[in-house]
């Protein structure tokens, strides 16, 4: 080991010292004949008639003796006010953990078992949009835009209870929706209405630049907004249940898309992004009704607030061209998207909370199509 250790110091010595010998006699970089180099290059990108800028390669400099550089901005550049209006039309399948509504006990018979069964809210896709507005700051290549996502939608479901074994109908037991559970007659069968509005606004601030001939990184920070609202009605007849909630967030928002150019202005693309909001839950309540005798009771919380995080990710094509001699630029795009919001039903959590339990608020999913069309002039 004291040989090997003797052996690797000696090869540093020696390795630092020719290191020394060859760096001694180089030339410095002479910056003013740099600078010259850079500044007669300048404006002499190759262009089409009327047509598309084309990137060209840096200018030759001395290989032992490099300027410094920084990366090439890959902003959108138009000859008009340089200002982009977009908008996107997005049917995104929305889903939220914690949302059973009723279960059947296991039956048996001499020779057969049924399992449990569980009834779920359904999920499904639903439309909403986006729009929003940028600029060019011509400052450094910096942009800067906009975005207000809107997305509204209700699902409903409607289930029976299975049959058991000995051929009767089961019956349905209520989750810990209601603060005092009671049985469900047999045969009745189990409603309920889901509904999520979702409002969100971006103010972004973004540098995207060349990483090589073909590839373009933009990074991205800015604030996040949202306001969020839920309410679930669950319904066996009597008894029926109707829980809500509302609540506002902002905070910091920050990502990283990337565009691959696949040439004739098409390209493939990504997008990563996690944001942290500050979260203001303002409303929490819950009205139950357990027989026709029984008038409803509602309880209510009062605002309480909490961190929570967003996670997204998306990936898809596009294809873009500017067009009347680079006055006007033109971009469609489509991509599939994932987005995440931590432990966002308080819905579900609060109810427990009313039963002496604690139970984990379910995380918010939505995933799917963003299809998206963007003008520059």
């Amino acid at each position: 080991m004291r040989t090997f250790f003797m052996l690797c110091s000696a090869t540093l010595i020696a390795t630092t010292t020719l290191f020394a010998q060859n760096t001694k006699g180089s030339k410095k970089c002479d910056v003013s004949s740099t600078k010259d180099l850079l500044k007669s290059e300048k404006g002499k990108e190759k262009q089409e008639p009327c047509g598309n800028m084309v990137q060209t390669a840096p200018p030759p400099v001395e290989k032992k003796c490099l300027p410094a550089a920084y990366n090439a901005p890959a902003g959108i550049d138009v000859k008009g006010w340089d200002v982009d209006v977009f908008g996107s039309f997005i049917y995104w399948h929305v889903s939220q953990d914690s949302m059973d509504l009723a279960h059947v006990l296991p039956a048996s018979t001499a020779t057969t078992v049924t399992p449990g069964v569980v009834a779920y809210q359904d999920f499904k896709y639903k439309p909403g949009f986006k729009a929003g507005l940028g600029f060019n700051t011509n400052y450094d290549g910096w942009v800067g835009w906009a975005e207000y996502t809107w997305l509204h939608q209700d699902t409903t479901t409607s289930q029976n209870p299975p049959a058991l074994p000995s051929g009767a109908v089961g019956t349905w037991v209520v989750q810990d929706w209601f603060t005092t559970p009671v049985g469900i007659t047999e045969g009745t069968a189990v409603t309920s209405k889901w509904t999520m509005k979702l409002d969100m606004l971006d103010a972004m601030f973004s540098r995207p630049y060349y990483q090589g001939t073909k590839i373009t990184i933009d990074p991205f920070a800015g604030l996040r907004g949202l306001w969020l609202r839920q309410d679930l009605n669950i319904a066996f007849g009597i008894p029926n249940v109707a829980v809500a909630s509302k609540q506002w967030a902002v905070g910091p928002n920050a990502g990283v898309g990337g565009h691959w150019m696949l040439g004739t202005g098409v390209r493939f693309e990504g997008k990563a992004a996690a944001s942290l909001l500050y979260t203001r839950y303002t409303k929490y309540s819950h009205t139950e009704q357990n027989s026709l005798a029984a008038l409803p009771t509602t309880t209510s919380f009062s605002s309480w607030s909490a961190v929570r995080p967003i996670a997204e990710l998306g990936v898809g094509l596009g294809w873009g061209k500017y067009l009347a001699c680079n006055h006007y630029y033109l971009d469609f795009s489509a991509r599939y998207d994932f987005m995440l919001f931590w432990e966002q039903n308080i819905m579900r959590q609060n109810t427990s909370n009313l039963l002496g339990t604690v139970d984990y608020p379910g995380d918010l999913q939505m995933h799917g199509l963003t299809a998206s069309a963007r003008l520059d002039f």
